[in-house]
């Protein structure tokens, strides 16, 4: 009783000193573990992926007990305190570094995987707050929908600790990046997200480009992003099969995925365009999904659903296709 005083003395956002927890148990991991496999996440996304049997308002209990001092093993990022729907929606959180040992010192996950969690996290862009939301909510609902059809989720930590990716990958600062050549020099892209999935005789992977309507359709003067140059980069990566020297896979495909219809027919147009020119082989690798809830996000229009997943992904030529009724894995995509 005395805590939930304290709660709502400091609010939604603000700090207190609570009971310490002595020891972490399941319950507690099991909150932590999904905030180390996505970057940020509303309470009712954590409460599923915890397989939590309680009511959510428990769920965001524990959540706020383990944000606290001193046990600091979450977080929240600021930019929710700015957000439209900050006194209404889920309150998010996001892994301390604290966390992630406590999660090495349970044995929930390796000293390996903490090193490699390190260089990943520090590439998601957790001072954009709605663009790390959406790439946390995109990974989740990929992994719901695994978890549907019987499939296993794989993550970015899980395509670099595979054996076939080069240890010089994993020792690099950003084990993510991906060069390529643009304009006569070499440069380097680091997709928002990685994910994947074991169908049980092989994975794939997908490189995933989350799109807030914040970046330039038409290629910049002063080089920075836009949606030209990632067409043309990811192009460059797939004729050239850069991903077999830099991740040890056979193959890479990559999603797209906005927040309107309009803009997502512009960028499928833009690739075709690109494809008439470069002589880069085909646009098959490239899909596409519009989320439109996203564009004006609420706590309750991020549904805890496969969708991601599960919904049909658009080609650049308008066809569809579905990765969840593949009942095999591309050939030769295996780990």
């Amino acid at each position: 009783m005395e805590t939930e005083k304290r709660y709502q003395k400091v609010g939604r956002f603000g700090h207190t000193d609570v009971k310490k927890i002595e020891k972490l148990e399941k319950e507690h991991l099991d909150i932590l573990y999904p905030l180390f496999v996505h970057p940020m996440l509303p309470t009712n996304l954590i409460h599923v992926l915890a397989n939590r049997k309680t009511q959510i308002r428990a769920t965001t209990a524990l959540c706020r007990l383990m944000k606290h001092s001193p046990n600091r093993f979450i977080s929240q990022p600021i930019g929710q305190t700015k957000a439209k729907n900050a006194r209404c929606a889920f309150l998010i959180f996001q892994l301390t570094d604290k966390g992630a040992r406590a999660l090495v010192d349970n044995s929930r996950i390796s000293y390996q995987e903490y090193l490699l969690w390190i260089k990943v996290s520090a590439q998601h862009k957790k001072h954009h707050f709605e663009h790390t939301l959406a790439s946390g909510y995109y990974g989740t609902s990929f992994e719901l929908g695994c978890r549907e059809n019987g499939y296993t989720f794989l993550s970015e930590i899980d395509l670099l600790k595979r054996e076939k990716c080069p240890q010089e990958t994993r020792d690099a600062d950003n084990p993510l990046a991906i060069p390529y050549e643009l304009n006569g020099g070499v440069h380097y892209l680091t997709p928002d997200r990685f994910v994947g999935v074991e169908y049980g005789n092989g994975a794939s992977f997908f490189a995933v480009e989350t799109d807030m309507k914040s970046e330039q359709e038409d290629e910049r003067e002063d080089g920075g992003a836009s949606i030209n140059q990632k067409n043309k980069a990811y192009r460059h990566i797939f004729f050239h099969h850069t991903v077999k020297d830099v991740f040890g896979l056979p193959s890479l495909q990559v999603m797209f995925i906005t927040t309107a219809v309009t803009r997502m027919h512009n960028m499928m147009d833009k690739l075709l365009r690109i494809a008439e020119k470069d002589g880069k082989g085909s646009t098959r690798p490239f899909l596409y999904k519009a989320i439109s809830d996203l564009a004006t996000y609420v706590g309750d229009e991020l549904p805890a659903t496969g969708r991601i997943f599960t919904d049909e992904f658009l080609l650049a030529h308008g066809k569809t296709i579905d990765i969840a009724k593949m009942k095999v894995a591309p050939v030769g995509a295996t780990l």
